[in-house]
């Protein structure tokens, strides 16, 4: 059997599946915003449902937003020192455009030009010790196309200061130096949250002695293992919107279709082609924050939030349907989501739409129009929990090549087995999909490529 968990601010699902997909118990908790008290009460009715059987769980699927709730709170972040590799010193300032609550957990930064300078090694130690931090961030100006100086940095600071984390920036990809800086120190201050919320799912598991081996949930929606988590919280922000879309098409048995995903005051419209949904052209910005962190493609749709508040002081749910306001604002709701499934849709082939979603059952009898097929799945508002079941455990790389001594297939296929042998470090992986993205650099002499692999 296998175990999904979606936890977000308000509420925890939990759905236990076969291998084949059969549901065998599922539960949400909502009680009120204490996510820990959700998660143990979900996962109490769960074994409860199953006593006796719980070795027969073989994995456990989590998908959190306790990185994105670190976030609002700031005292759970780490104090961060900032180091940069480069030659010459930057006149950029780091943390440009930040929030104050956040640049002031930047404790410090230096410019470090060489690795073999033990000199200049010695100063760093002192000036981090000086610094008080918690963590470190490794930023290094050429690691898209040469990561060692971050690698030698990172392990020389490992294990001068081991009760330091390190995050390197080559860990993040992209060609864009402030995009790649702002992710590598986000995910440096992140990194304390993610070992507390880990010890918190274990202590609760081996509360029913479950043993099972644990994987969480990234923002494109694939799967990664507890110690990447550990490493690359940040990785994990946004996840659960890509797993709802995925869930969707796992739930109604669809490779190929438009999903709906309704929460409590807003919709998000996507395309699934084969099981996936295609990347933004934009990377995410997280509190405004310009990273690269890329996010599924899809269309938002807004209820309107100031009436929305009014229906809330409503306590009896007939009063609020009957609210003349509500019922306005409902329909326009509905015509807009009509409206993007409209735009969404492709010209000549359509495709099933599949609603999801904590809404979505209140929403479903008032979206018809043209289209012939509309489904709203069994669980439908679990496709979250269920879609982690069956997610699929992704590894990539991100770099940039100076194809002088190798061709371009050659690095490709270099970057695959890489790609490869880290999936099979995990576990032995049958590889389902592969994808190749090259970018080539036409402005700079010789033939130079971002080669992305996943």
């Amino acid at each position: 059997m296998r175990l999904g968990i979606d936890v977000g601010r308000s509420y925890t699902d939990a759905v236990l599946t076969s291998e084949n997909g059969r549901i065998f118990a599922r539960t949400k908790s909502t009680r009120g915003e204490d996510s820990v008290e959700n998660t143990k009460l979900a996962l109490s009715t769960i074994f409860g449902q199953i006593k006796g059987n719980e070795a027969s769980i073989k994995g456990i699927f989590v998908c959190s937003s306790h990185i994105e709730q670190a976030l609002n709170e700031v005292e759970r972040l780490a104090k961060t020192y900032l180091v940069r590799i480069s030659p010459m010193p930057s006149i950029l300032q780091p943390a440009v455009d930040w929030p104050e609550d956040l640049q002031d957990h930047i404790v410090g930064t230096t410019h470090f030009s060489s690795t073999e300078d033990d000199q200049e090694w010695e100063e760093l130690v002192v000036k981090i010790k000086e610094s008080d931090a918690q963590s470190i961030a490794v930023v290094g100006v050429n690691s898209p196309m040469d990561a060692e100086s971050e690698r030698r940095l990172g392990a020389k600071i490992t294990v001068k200061l081991p009760e330091l984390a390190v995050s390197l920036s080559h860990q993040f990809g992209s060609i864009g130096f402030i995009e790649r800086e702002n992710t590598t120190l986000l995910n440096a201050m992140l990194r304390p949250a993610t070992v507390l919320s880990k010890n918190l799912l274990h202590e609760i598991l081996s509360d029913y002695g479950v043993q099972a081996p644990v994987w969480i949930a990234k923002h494109d929606g694939t799967l990664m293992t507890e110690s990447e988590a550990l490493g690359s919280p940040i990785k994990t922000i946004a996840s659960n919107r890509a797993m709802a879309f995925q869930g969707a098409g796992e739930l109604a048995r669809l490779t190929n279709y438009v999903v709906v995903n309704v929460g409590e005051n807003e919709a998000g419209v996507a395309v699934v082609k084969n099981g996936k949904v295609d990347e933004a052209s934009l990377a995410m910005r997280i509190d405004g924050i310009r990273t690269t962190i890329s996010l599924p493609s899809y269309e938002h749709v807004e209820a309107i939030p100031e009436r929305l508040k009014e229906y809330e002081r409503l306590d009896i749910e007939r009063q609020k349907i009957q609210h003349p306001n509500y019922i306005d604002d409902f329909q326009l709701f509905c015509s807009n989501v009509r409206s993007v499934i409209e735009r969404v849709q492709p010209r000549y082939d359509e495709l099933p739409i599949v609603l999801v979603g904590s809404r979505s059952e209140t929403l479903f009898p008032h979206l018809e129009s043209r289209y012939e097929t509309w489904l709203l799945p069994d669980a439908s508002n679990y496709s979250c929990a269920y879609g982690l079941c069956f997610a699929m455990v992704g590894s990539e790389s991100d770099g940039i090549y100076h194809l002088k001594d190798s061709s371009k297939q050659e690095v490709i296929e270099r970057e695959m087995r890489k790609a490869e042998i880290c999936l099979n470090e995990k576990a032995r992986f049958l590889i389902r999909d592969q994808e190749v993205e090259e970018y080539p650099f036409c402005y700079l002499d010789g033939e130079i490529s971002r080669i992305r692999v996943s």
